[in-house]
């Protein structure tokens, strides 16, 4: 169970678990509150034949296990040691207008600030994050799938050679039948690993277009393919498909150089 004197109380917003459903279990020992106007978008998401109605469908199905464990209302422990609650009462702030569902999540935040919890809004949304600390009431984004761009492969290297095989690759000219059958392993090398993780994540993995960015710009180990689909799909979705996928990318460039080394040295 939480500890009151050290726990504190986020509130999440709807983007926040459309963003990512295990959402509700990222806030280890903490209390984790779901304002009713939230669980009512969601219930606008959860037909959509997206990811967002993935995602909406997801936190239902997650909520509905809790549910099975005891009262939602009063509160529900988790198995990381926090508890996950759905509350209905929210304050209406003068100044902020009383029909918008933002304002509503807002206000169930400043409601149970108002009893004294240590309470910390959590949003996508950037605007919401600045109404709410105009207020008073601290708040961050979600950052639990975020992915450290600069960490990541640059997908190339370079490799010092001697003046001497640059000139056995141009002995016989600018198209030396040895120089074209590198060019064409290096293209092989390149191309079959994007074509495969490619194929393996839409027909078997059913992976949708969003995630398919990442998973194309893992494949070539290009990060600013990353940046283009992160700025084209508006999430984080592509760069963790890009993170994902390098095990098999690595293991195919790999393997394929090998296996066309052994080539050339039995010819």
């Amino acid at each position: 169970m939480i500890d009151p004197a050290t726990a504190k109380t986020f509130v999440l917003d709807t983007n926040v678990l459309l963003h990512n459903p295990n959402a509700l279990l990222a806030f280890a020992d903490n209390r984790v509150v779901i304002p009713m106007t939230v669980l009512e978008e969601l219930d606008r998401f959860k037909t959509a034949n997206n990811e967002l109605g993935q995602n909406a469908r997801e936190v239902a199905r997650g909520l509905d296990r809790l549910r099975e464990k005891g009262s939602l209302r009063e509160g529900v422990p988790t198995p990381q040691g926090g508890v996950v609650q759905v509350v209905m009462r929210y304050d209406a702030i003068d100044g902020m207008l009383p029909g918008s569902n933002d304002n509503r999540i807002i206000g169930c935040a400043h409601f149970l600030r108002g009893l004294g919890d240590r309470v910390i809004f959590v949003s996508k949304d950037i605007n919401a994050r600045v109404k709410a600390d105009a207020l008073g009431i601290p708040s961050e984004d979600f950052e639990n799938q975020k992915v450290e761009y600069e960490t990541l492969y640059t997908g190339w290297v370079t490799v010092p050679v001697e003046g001497r095989v640059v000139d056995e690759l141009s002995a016989d000219g600018p198209f030396s039948a040895q120089g074209l059958l590198w060019i064409g392993c290096a293209l092989a090398i390149a191309m079959i690993p994007l074509l495969v993780v490619g194929i393996v994540a839409r027909v078997f993995w059913k992976e949708n277009y969003t995630a398919l960015m990442g998973v194309l710009a893992g494949s070539c180990t290009d990060p600013p393919a990353l940046a283009f689909a992160n700025g084209t799909a508006g999430n984080e979705l592509p760069g963790l498909a890009y993170a994902t996928v390098y095990p098999l990318t690595m293991l195919l460039r790999v393997v394929g150089a090998q296996i066309f080394v052994l080539l050339w040295l039995a010819t």
